[in-house]
């Protein structure tokens, strides 16, 4: 157990390391000087004189081996020093957890969504297989995760805020502002969950522990009650922590489409800005979500399956 942790430490270290040296180089071998990008976005877009290149230079200590450039980098980022937005010049951190809470309401609204249905589907898709509803479920599946998220939203935009004004289509001013997005965020993730909870459902049940139940004649809901749905739910439980994970780094085009206010609409932002110090700062937080959500899962899968839990030993 103590050496599973320490490996996945390890891991994660060595994972984080590799995304911010990614992260740093998309900085420093933009084409053009660093330098020179800040100052003119400080002096309004105005060519700088040369002694505020220089200041600036001097303030990000440029002028040292790349090495040592990013060294300092990784110290000031460690530090909570990730920079000033080019556009706003605001600190970057601040302006991202600012817009990372909103973030954070869309994906846990779109997993409050997403989770139970599939979780529902599935259960009933595979314990009928082969059924009318299997089928029906399905279909329903392949059809959601085939469609595009805008042109998903495009559609949920017209019908319910165009045509019928039942929902806004924008903005983040009241709560059923999240109505649409967390829907539109949610219908690809319902799909696959499903589908994973089905397998791991037809999985379970073709087990020999739940055939020699059925030849002692014990009663079908008391196995699935027992045996099928404890036993099956776990893969699901892993694959939940992963969903959660894609949910919150998912959203750039939904945010963007919908105005909701997120990490992912500041990301599109910057990207079209070229703001190069909050596209660093968003690939650092998604690289830091998805790893803690999935390294979570894993010890979570760990400890719940025996199986699992013994082959770390």
């Amino acid at each position: 157990m103590t050496i599973y942790i320490l490996r996945k430490t390890l891991s994660f270290t060595l994972t984080l390391f590799t995304l911010s040296l990614i992260s740093f180089l998309l900085f420093t071998l933009t084409p053009g000087d660093p330098a020179l990008l800040i100052a003119k976005e400080r002096m309004g877009g105005e060519l700088p004189t040369p002694e505020v290149f220089e200041k600036i230079k001097k303030e990000l200590n440029l002028d040292a081996p790349l090495f040592i450039i990013y060294i300092d980098w990784l110290k000031r980022y460690l530090k909570g020093d990730w920079g000033r937005s080019f556009v706003t010049n605001q600190p970057v951190l601040s302006l991202i957890m600012d817009r990372f809470k909103m973030t954070l309401l869309l994906a846990l609204t779109s997993f409050i969504i997403s989770f139970p249905l599939s979780l529902i589907s599935g259960i009933l898709a595979g314990i009928r297989k082969g059924s009318k509803i299997d089928y029906a479920i399905s279909i329903i599946s392949m059809v959601l995760d085939s469609i595009p998220a805008l042109f998903l939203g495009l559609n949920l935009m017209m019908i319910f805020g165009v045509k019928l004004h039942l929902l806004p289509v924008a903005g983040s001013s009241s709560i059923k502002n999240i109505a649409l997005p967390a829907i539109t965020l949610s219908a690809g993730y319902i799909a696959a969950t499903s589908r994973i909870t089905r397998a791991s459902v037809i999985e379970t049940l073709s087990k020999d522990y739940i055939i020699t139940a059925r030849a002692k004649g014990i009663g079908k809901s008391l196995i699935l009650k027992k045996h099928v749905l404890r036993n099956s739910l776990v893969p699901v439980v892993t694959y939940a922590g992963i969903e959660l994970a894609w949910l919150l780094e998912g959203s750039v085009i939904v945010e963007t489409l919908f105005s909701w206010p997120g990490i992912g609409s500041l990301l599109a932002e910057a990207t079209l800005a070229k703001d190069l110090p909050i596209i660093q700062g968003c690939l650092i937080l998604f690289g830091l979500i998805f790893l803690t959500i999935s390294g979570s899962t894993e010890l979570i899968h760990m400890l719940i399956n025996p199986e699992v839990r013994a082959k770390s030993e």
